[in-house]
């Protein structure tokens, strides 16, 4: 659910926020790589969708507002389970923080009704530690980040297995969870 319109306009804005932005698609393409059907939750303009697309059979992006004329399918998971089919795979991308704590869950099991069996889905937000350096209109905007222990919280509801990551800049590792600016949690097989 990034808010930009294109790739130059946030290159315009923030050159490092680009790379920052290349980088979770990067992980996620690697994570997900050899799925069969991939959903995308919250694509925005799905610019950067396509490096996931490489690695993956089918990609399906989705997003409650999506641009006009695009391939783009309209679906709010915080309304219901996606309609057209099931997936091995889902991911959404700077889209949780922006869900009210109140309707997550129902997020979250509308995609996991959306999902196979043994699936996965991996989540990538700000962590709540990371909120205190954000720009004031991103704070307002992001009304649900966590901080690990609140993330893994949270997915271990709707998942058996959840492991969570941390980024720094373009790095995926597992260090001090409060200097992570950004978490992945990778999330394995729906309850």
């Amino acid at each position: 659910m990034f808010k930009e319109t294109d790739f130059l306009s946030t290159f315009r804005r923030d050159p490092q926020h680009l790379a920052f932005w290349a980088a979770r698609y990067k992980h996620v393409s690697r994570l997900l790589a050899g799925e069969k059907r991939v959903i995308e939750v919250g694509c925005g303009t799905g610019f950067m969708g396509a490096m996931v697309a490489q690695t993956v059979g089918l990609l399906v992006q989705t997003d409650i507002n999506p641009p006009k004329g695009s391939a783009i399918e309209q679906w709010n998971p915080a309304e219901r389970p996606y309609r057209k089919g099931k997936f091995t795979a889902a991911y959404a991308l700077d889209v949780l923080e922006h869900i009210a704590p109140r309707d997550e869950d129902e997020f979250i099991e509308n995609i996991c009704a959306s999902l196979t069996e043994h699936s996965t889905l991996v989540i990538g937000m700000p962590s709540l530690e990371s909120q205190a350096y954000a720009r004031p209109e991103s704070r307002e905007a992001h009304v649900n980040c966590k901080t690990e222990g609140g993330l893994r919280e949270t997915m271990q509801r709707h998942f058996v297995k959840v492991f969570l990551f941390t980024m720094a800049d373009e790095s995926l590792g597992t260090a001090f969870a409060a200097l992570a600016h950004y978490r992945l949690a990778l999330c394995a097989i729906p309850r």
